[in-house]
């Protein structure tokens, strides 16, 4: 699953346990210049998987496992797991899109 941080605690909080350097995202996340969220597995939803980092436009900036260990990144079916998931981002990104510029063309006219 992908868990999205309740608090930018919870960021701070999945570094600590990663070993890696997420709580530095925390601004940005805050800020909406990124987004930050969690891969669980379903049955098991506290313990960390990856960390993943994700632009507002939904691209795939990084995932990172256990001490940003090149050996721990996601491969197959968790990298799947993201890339279909990254799909359905994007294709919601578009929809949405699609209906402000809609809405925007129909306030101006």
């Amino acid at each position: 699953i992908i868990r999205i941080p309740e608090t930018l605690q919870e960021i701070v909080e999945e570094g600590k346990a990663q070993h890696h350097c997420v709580a530095g995202y925390v601004d940005r996340h805050a800020e909406k210049k990124t987004v930050i969220v969690f891969m669980r597995k379903a049955d098991d939803p506290d313990t960390q998987l990856y960390t993943i980092e994700v632009s507002p436009d939904g691209i795939l900036k990084q995932a990172q496992g256990y001490h940003n260990d090149y050996n721990k990144r996601p491969v197959g079916p968790a990298k799947e797991f993201i890339d279909t998931w990254l799909a359905e981002v994007k294709k919601r990104l578009s929809k949405e899109n699609k209906e402000n510029k809609r809405k925007q063309e129909e306030a101006a006219s």
